[in-house]
């Protein structure tokens, strides 16, 4: 019987986000222009942040931090607390 891998969180995170139009880039991080706004999930060890890009300062604001433990995945949707992701 063959052994059922479980796939780490960050790696469900990913998939279900490249399916809905995010793009890696060569840091591993995910990137997507929304509304005119440029987004990056940047993903940490334990965590991911959501940040946009300031083109005033050319620097990326976080916008929310959160631990994988707290972060749904579910129905092709990325859930954090209030925040739908995609």
């Amino acid at each position: 019987m063959a052994r059922q891998i479980k796939k780490e969180p960050r790696e469900l995170i990913q998939e279900v986000l490249l399916a809905n139009g995010w793009v890696g880039d060569r840091w591993g991080n995910l990137n997507k222009v929304v509304d005119g706004k440029k987004h990056r999930i940047k993903f940490q060890d334990r965590s991911l942040r959501f940040e946009q890009k300031n083109d005033q300062y050319n620097m990326w604001v976080n916008l929310r931090s959160e631990y994988y433990k707290n972060i749904v995945v579910e129905d092709g949707q990325v859930k954090v607390m209030d925040l739908v992701v995609c």
